[in-house]
């Protein structure tokens, strides 16, 4: 396999694995729409930022 094809292959499965963290995020949301509190203060938001 070229380095080009393993380069292709982890930025799919990097996007496959972004999708579902977006979903399970909105999951999150529709789950607890009754709340009024944030589940996720503004610094997990940024830890979680800079890790991606």
């Amino acid at each position: 396999m070229s380095s080009t094809e393993r380069i292709g292959e982890l930025l799919q499965t990097a996007g496959q694995a972004l999708t579902q963290l977006g979903w399970l995020t909105c999951q999150l949301h529709s789950n607890d729409d009754s709340l009024s509190t944030n589940k996720w203060s503004n610094t997990v938001v940024d830890m979680l930022a800079s890790g991606i």
